[in-house]
């Protein structure tokens, strides 16, 4: 957002940057992605989820259609973070008007899935995990037929190593997917350092 205006009759407007390019869900319609090519996405992302974290918000709703590839006039790539629309600050739940949480099931941690009252900037690293693992496999960890059965994967299955990720970077990648939020990176920059190190 670079401005917010007032008209001579009081309606207000913010004046926003406009993005040419795609979302990653659109890129990955075609396919998935080489190990680099997602990292050039993740850092960058990891940044900004960094950013957020510092202010005490949560995305909460993390997933393909939220990161953009954003493409500047001289063709070079810089991925956004977009629609904080359920972000919160992290101490606050985010229902609709009948009580249920906001959010993508698949993309959801355990903890948010499960409504508890401590979500922090750890669960926005599950969701990216999962995020990080379809880019590079092609493949959902969590998706399956119905909603129900999507939470239940989320909550109960355990993501097996693909053959797609190199192994030092899918140990990273586990340990942010872990079902127990303090098992997984200490914070949005500790999750970037590990993937840096893992190339």
């Amino acid at each position: 957002i670079f401005d917010l205006v007032e008209d001579r009759d009081g309606t207000l407007a913010l004046v926003k940057e406009q993005l040419r390019g795609e979302t990653l869900e659109s890129s990955l319609a075609r396919g998935p992605l080489e190990p680099a090519a997602v990292l050039a996405i993740a850092l960058p992302i990891l940044s900004a989820v960094e950013q957020a974290h510092a202010h005490g918000v949560v995305h909460r709703d993390l997933k393909p259609s939220n990161l953009f590839l954003s493409v500047d006039p001289d063709g070079h790539v810089e991925p956004k973070l977009l629609d904080f629309g359920i972000a919160k600050p992290k101490e606050t739940s985010v229902h609709t008007l009948d009580g249920q949480a906001l959010g993508t099931p698949e993309y959801m941690s355990p903890e948010q899935i499960r409504d508890a009252p401590d979500i922090d900037g750890k669960s926005d690293l599950f969701s990216l995990a999962v995020v990080l693992v379809e880019a590079m496999t092609g493949e959902h960890p969590f998706r399956v037929p119905t909603a129900s059965a999507r939470i239940s994967a989320v909550l109960e299955t355990a993501v097996d190593p693909h053959p797609r990720i190199p192994p030092r970077i899918w140990q990273v990648l586990v340990r942010a997917l872990s079902k127990r939020a303090y098992e997984r990176p200490a914070s949005a920059a500790a999750f970037r350092e590990s993937l840096e190190q893992a190339t």
